[in-house]
């Protein structure tokens, strides 16, 4: 995987928040290029992972935090659905901006980053 880096361009700070249920598959891939971005560029960010499912999505997200101290987590219990696993965790976002990701990196880190110039305007 490709780092990627900024170049001359001040990045907020900003909490990414994943709801994810049973994507044990796909979680790890999509928070090692947050986690690569993040420590790559020296960024005040922070990920909030919103756990429901069985599968093993919280032994992943376990692992990053252990490595990573800005990637946290919150289970829920069962399926709460999508937006409830926002509504559970949104409050504690800590960053300037607040970005909401799929855990099956529907929409690329990449893509997140090159709309950032339009937030606000």
């Amino acid at each position: 995987m490709q780092s990627i880096e900024l170049q001359n361009i001040m990045m907020p700070s900003t909490t990414i928040i994943i709801p994810a249920y049973n994507e044990g598959k796909r979680i790890g891939r999509v928070l090692e290029e947050i986690a690569d971005f993040v420590t790559v560029n020296n960024l005040k960010w922070d990920v909030i992972v919103s756990i429901d499912g069985s599968d093993n999505t919280k032994e992943i997200v376990e692992d990053f935090s252990k490595e990573y101290t800005f990637v946290k987590y919150e289970s829920g219990r069962g399926r709460s659905g999508k937006g409830y696993a926002i509504k559970r965790v949104v409050d504690k976002s800590t960053g300037e901006f607040t970005l909401i990701a799929d855990a099956d990196g529907a929409v690329s880190l990449q893509d997140i980053l090159n709309g950032l110039p339009y937030c606000g305007t």
